[in-house]
């Protein structure tokens, strides 16, 4: 498996507990949202909406406001959004369902690659290890992608 370019997520505002963010080339709002489970949720938002935030931070109230009508607004919903966009903006060789049906496989590496996806940061406590492995080792060690490094930790599970 190839090694491919890693997306860098930048914080552009910060207002009232939500963040413009930018990532894969896109503009999201993050808030940390999770009744049971406090894990951050991105909503995808159009450049327009991004630059009037930029110039009125307190705007994005007002735009969170429509998304939360307008879109399914449920922890499933946005670990699934979430790892789809990680997902397509990681990889050029397989089908971006197979992938998704691949990594939501077995739910402890579902969260894991999704709190990845978010942060950008591998666990520092708790990683999952198969086969002695984990996703921050495989990509330091055989130089692979997360998504990939990820993609071999299923492999190394359904093997045991």
């Amino acid at each position: 498996m190839e090694k491919l370019e890693e997306y860098v997520m930048r914080e552009l505002v910060a207002y009232n507990n939500l963040t413009l963010i930018n990532k894969y080339d896109e503009y999201y709002i993050r808030f940390i949202g999770g009744q049971y489970t406090v894990l951050p949720c991105d909503v995808i938002i159009k450049r327009y909406e991004a630059e009037a935030i930029i110039k009125n931070p307190a705007e994005i109230t007002n735009i969170m406001n429509f998304y939360r009508r307008n879109i399914p607004w449920t922890m499933d919903e946005f670990i699934k959004r979430g790892l789809l966009d990680f997902i397509s903006h990681n990889t050029e060789q397989m089908k971006i369902d197979d992938i998704y049906f691949a990594l939501t496989k077995f739910e402890d590496i579902k969260y894991e690659v999704y709190e990845y996806a978010m942060t950008e940061e591998f666990p520092e406590n708790g990683a999952i290890k198969v086969h002695g492995y984990s996703a921050e080792m495989l990509c330091k060690e055989k130089e692979l992608s997360s998504l990939n490094a990820y993609l071999c930790l299923v492999k190394f599970r359904e093997q045991e």
